[in-house]
């Protein structure tokens, strides 16, 4: 259980820790939602090669509106192995070894599915692991310590927390609000404000559609406030799934950071800074530490849901599960006599 503030919220999130077996490519109940890259797989193959052992939850999310968890389990544990404060609020761990809890939890997972909230790059690259152990021992049986992964299993029901992960351009590369504001004039509405609180309340209220804007040297904020749907579509590609076409993120990438800015997903690792904190975004801006900042609403967990059983992905960073799993709570081997 993590019992954290956000706002002025204090909220409680539960989650079990548990083997997962991985899926083999066919048909999968763990979906994906964001596309990763090559070199973030390979140094965490490297560490696992090293240590043969799972040292971090991978963030899972699936559906359960009776709340096993929360109305039968969590009653039945008692009080907590061991409980902490770290940064992110208060962690309170069990372990739960009581047969009957056990079967309780893994008949409710049988049929579900898991959505992967964080964690893409480790759960592809326990998949390579697997199947580079398979090759090494001749072991196909599915039931080997290597054929599954540690993971963090929430339930939608319970109430997440997803924070936008903001976009923050380190060089525009001379483009400036006047250039902006000339490219998008079809789509988006620019409405300046000078107040920052003002222009943030406008652009949360705003929701879908709505996305902030922070030019450097330019003493105003802008929300851009999009026109019309339909038109959107016209500057999208024609193949893009629909469940895609109705993200602002979407939106942001397709139709202003590479058209205007030549940022394409191959350049957005050097030319662009990503962060949650809507304060920290603007900030690099006004201390001309970064040249522009774009603000978005948080994507929900049934748009993300969505996506993810469309067999699509959003573009990386597109969502934030807050708070993370803290890393070192368990460890799993992944080799026999680990």
């Amino acid at each position: 259980e993590q019992i954290y503030t956000i706002g002025d919220k204090t909220v409680s999130r539960r989650g079990m820790i548990a083997a997962v077996r991985l899926d083999d490519g066919e048909r999968s109940d763990i979906l994906p939602h964001e596309y990763t890259h090559k070199g973030p797989k390979i140094d965490r193959l490297r560490l696992l090669n090293e240590v043969a052992t799972s040292l971090s939850c991978i963030f899972g999310i699936y559906s359960d509106k009776d709340k096993l968890v929360e109305n039968q389990i969590m009653p039945a544990l008692g009080d907590p192995l061991w409980e902490i404060s770290t940064p992110e609020g208060q962690q309170r761990f069990w372990k739960i070894d009581t047969p009957k809890l056990i079967k309780q939890f893994t008949t409710l997972m049988a049929d579900k599915t898991i959505l992967i909230a964080d964690g893409h790059h480790r759960y592809e690259t326990y998949k390579t692991y697997r199947d580079r152990l398979r090759a090494l021992t001749g072991k196909m049986d599915g039931n080997q310590p290597f054929d599954y992964t540690m993971m963090y299993l929430c339930n939608m029901e319970e109430g997440l927390t997803i924070c936008p992960t903001h976009r923050v351009v380190l060089d525009g590369m001379g483009v400036g609000l006047v250039d902006i504001e000339y490219r998008i004039k079809d789509l988006f509405n620019m409405h300046p404000y000078d107040n920052r609180k003002a222009f943030l309340e406008a652009l949360r209220k705003g929701g879908k559609g709505h996305i902030g804007l922070r030019v450097g040297g330019i003493p105003r904020y802008y929300l851009l406030e999009l026109i019309d749907p339909e038109v959107l579509e016209r500057y999208l590609p024609g193949d893009m799934p629909m469940p895609l076409k109705r993200l602002d993120v979407v939106a942001l990438h397709a139709c202003i950071l590479e058209p205007i800015f030549g940022i394409d997903a191959g350049l957005s690792a050097k030319r662009i800074t990503f962060t949650s904190n809507a304060g920290e975004a603007l900030e690099l801006v006004e201390k001309e530490k970064a040249d522009i900042a774009f603000l978005l609403n948080p994507s929900s967990v049934q748009e993300i849901m969505e996506i993810a059983q469309a067999g699509v992905r959003m573009p990386q960073k597109s969502t934030y599960f807050y708070p993370k799993i803290p890393t070192g709570l368990v460890f799993m081997a992944l080799e026999q006599g680990g």
